[in-house]
């Protein structure tokens, strides 16, 4: 079987994406970045090639999944429909729909899927703007070991300052810090701006994870740092979506809900009085809802399920 990754390397979540479609064989990579880059998994990288190598390649897949938003309106927009309309027809495709050109017009993107006869995936938390699209979480992985202290940590990744804003970072520490000044036996971090290898590794030492506080937002989600975070063993907080968003599909993730700053104080109050290795033990049944939901196998064995 060969697949078909069209995707922005620039996106964070095409790591992990290229990782899991290599385990189900040859597997080659279209980078739209800057047009039509191709780049061919193994020997090496082939960039610079032309349109029709393009669609020659996809034409050879048996698998074809767009990995974002921008790579997937970048694909209409260079390949005409009569064109990749006739080659898709009849191979299993999908599109992973879950950054912000999505959510700024879903329904661009729905008549894209049905013109081109592609199934739409989204983030659980966004499926109220198009419930026919299929809910799914990005797949991930980690070989390293998962070390935790014996003092707590609690970790907060905002990934970039641009972030805070829409992470709630701000609200986030203002519950840490009124906690912290009546118990003194956790350790706060917020790690941001470091490279994504590094922010993983430290990210595993966490015994408590806070994804995002954003209680306000329409579409309120558990991100792909929040999933890394229970596959790294952590207790993890995030504003949540509703159980019916994902009914059918896959069982509910393992999150504390956070709908309020009181509530969300009150949770930290609750997790940062318990021992270190009592909150380790709460942690598994996140890494456990990671390996059945979001290891590289499932995710690829879900993709193949749904996909059209």
């Amino acid at each position: 079987m060969i697949a078909v990754l069209v995707h922005n390397p620039n996106y964070a979540a095409s790591t992990e994406l290229v990782k899991a479609f290599s385990i189900i064989g040859p597997t080659e990579l279209i980078s739209l970045e800057r047009g039509h880059e191709v780049y061919e998994r193994d020997p090496g990288h082939l960039i610079g090639q032309e349109y029709d190598v393009c669609l020659d390649i996809i034409q050879r897949a048996d698998v074809i999944v767009f990995g974002d938003a921008t790579s997937f309106q970048t694909m209409a927009r260079l390949w005409p429909m009569e064109d990749l309309g006739e080659i898709l027809h009849g191979k299993k495709s999908a599109a992973l729909l879950a950054d912000s050109e999505y959510i700024t017009n879903p329904d661009r993107y729905a008549d894209l899927c049905e013109a081109y006869g592609i199934r739409m995936f989204t983030l659980p938390g966004y499926r109220p703007l198009n419930m026919d699209a299929i809910p799914f979480h990005h797949p991930f992985e980690w070989d390293g070991e998962v070390v935790k202290g014996e003092r707590v940590l609690v970790v907060h990744s905002p990934a970039q300052e641009n972030k805070r804003r829409m992470k709630g970072t701000n609200p986030i520490e203002r519950a840490v810090g009124e906690v912290m000044a009546h118990n003194g036996n956790f350790t706060y971090k917020r790690e941001m701006g470091l490279p994504y290898a590094e922010v993983i590794e430290k990210k595993s030492h966490a015994h408590i994870f806070i994804d995002q506080f954003t209680p306000e937002a329409a579409l309120p989600c558990v991100g792909r740092n929040g999933c890394e975070g229970m596959a790294l063993g952590c207790v993890t907080l995030s504003s949540m979506y509703p159980a019916e968003m994902v009914k059918g599909y896959f069982y509910m993730p393992p999150v504390i809900g956070l709908t309020s700053e009181v509530q969300m104080q009150a949770a930290l109050e609750q997790l940062t009085g318990m021992q270190a290795s009592e909150l380790a033990y709460m942690g598994r049944e996140g890494a456990a809802w990671a390996r059945d939901n979001i290891s590289y196998r499932a995710f690829i064995r879900y993709i193949m399920k749904y996909g059209v």
